[in-house]
């Protein structure tokens, strides 16, 4: 009877014991059996926290999933959606792993969280993180980066960000410095006068000019043969013709031109003549007995006739060119504007919408911090935020790793319609 009665007593006990015992390594036997891997991007903040992205694929067909997570997770930060933007109920299951539940036609899941990896402390910011995959790390803009462990696949610059990339999961800590705070100086402005020397060059230009009624009288002496007649030929480009006079004659006769009206004012280089008329002509000169006959350049009509007409067609042509761009840029602006009204009008917007829109006139807010305030859940809230994004009533900006609401001009009109 003492025997059977000491059994009994110990039954109770190692009951216990081995409930107790189930209890404290369920959680590790979870993670070690069903964690499925995923690709992480961390966005590392200033403070010691950073922004997390899990990509998980290939979750068709299964009804739950498990994630690891970082060990600093905010759990009122938690949101999963798969690929068609739906959202995926979480629960965080331990202070290392995250449970979600997703559609049975997902293929895809997106989690994010924020999480505190670190601390900061005089400019010094020093974080571990615990991806369960491949990692993407993104430092703040301007950050040095002064350490790292593990073995990194690569490290880049992205304009101003380093980032550093992790192969598989593991633990890393990395280290790196702030970049220092900017300070506006007042500029001055030196304003020195300038001083402009002009220098004008001026060139002496000849000009020739003819009259019909000219008269060159040649004396020729010693000729014993017959004089031939020589042809003027006169070309003329842009304000110069060059004209080449060449007089024939046997080998004993000698010609000594001796002008006797000289009414003509004109500087002649040697068998050069510049002119100012910038047509072509060709002059014919005769010489009859020892008289020659200089004929007046007659004017082209044709060349400028063309200049004119291609004027015209230029003026035509950029006239209407102005005229289109102008009609192209007022229906492109009809259209916008037209646009922006015809969205908001087909998606009605309800109460909840127009309480978030009036928290948002009061400052800028987070989803989490919108959640509290309006004491909705994460996902309605996050629902209801997509909606205003897409209308154009709200806009987001990522400062810190975080995502900050703000109210547009077109959510401030609408709020005035709705009041």
């Amino acid at each position: 009877m003492l025997v059977k009665a000491k059994i009994s007593v110990r039954l109770p006990a190692l009951a216990v014991l081995v409930a107790l015992l189930a209890l404290l390594t369920a959680p590790q036997l979870l993670e070690a059996q069903a964690v499925v891997s995923g690709t992480y991007v961390y966005t590392l903040g200033s403070d010691g926290s950073a922004d997390v992205s899990i990509i998980v694929s290939n979750v068709s067909g299964q009804t739950t999933i498990y994630v690891k997570v970082d060990p600093g997770i905010l759990p009122e930060s938690l949101v999963a959606v798969d690929e068609r933007g739906d959202i995926v109920p979480t629960s965080v299951v331990s202070s290392t792993i995250v449970q979600a539940i997703p559609a049975n036609q997902s293929t895809q899941l997106f989690i994010r969280y924020e999480a505190i990896v670190g601390n900061a402390s005089g400019g010094l910011v020093r974080d571990i993180i615990t991806p369960g995959g491949p990692a993407t790390v993104r430092l703040p803009a301007g950050a040095g980066l002064l350490y790292f462990n593990g073995t990194p696949s690569s490290i880049k610059m992205i304009g101003n960000q380093i980032v550093i990339e992790y192969p598989s999961a593991g633990t890393y800590e990395i280290e790196f410095t702030l970049p220092p705070p900017q300070t506006t100086t007042p500029s001055k402005t030196t304003t020195t006068p300038a001083t402009t020397t002009a220098t004008t060059t001026t060139t002496p230009t000849t000009t020739s000019t003819t009259k019909p009624t000219t008269t060159t009288t040649a004396t020729v002496t010693k000729i014993t043969s017959t004089t031939t007649t020589t042809s003027i030929t006169t070309t003329s480009t842009p304000r110069s013709t060059t004209s080449t006079s060449t007089t024939k004659a046997t080998p004993t006769s000698s010609i000594t031109a001796t002008p006797t009206t000289p009414t003509t004012s004109s500087s002649t280089t040697p068998s050069t003549t510049t002119v100012v008329p910038t047509t072509t002509t060709k002059a014919q000169q005769t010489t009859q007995t020892g008289s020659s006959t200089v004929t007046k350049p007659q004017p082209s009509q044709g060349n400028v006739t063309w200049v004119y007409a291609l004027i015209v067609i230029v003026i035509v042509v950029a006239i209407i060119a102005v005229a289109a761009l102008r009609s192209r840029r007022a229906t492109s602006g009809g259209s916008s504007a037209t646009g922006v009204g015809e969205l908001v009008r087909a998606e009605e917007l309800d109460e909840r919408d127009y309480e978030i829109l009036r928290t948002l006139k009061e400052g800028t807010e987070t989803i989490s911090s919108l959640a509290r305030k309006l004491g909705l859940s994460k996902s309605v809230v996050w629902r209801r935020v997509q909606k205003l994004l897409r209308l154009g009533l709200i806009s987001k900006e990522d400062r810190g790793g975080r995502t900050y609401l703000s109210v547009t001009e077109e959510g401030l009109r609408k709020l005035g319609e709705q009041a």
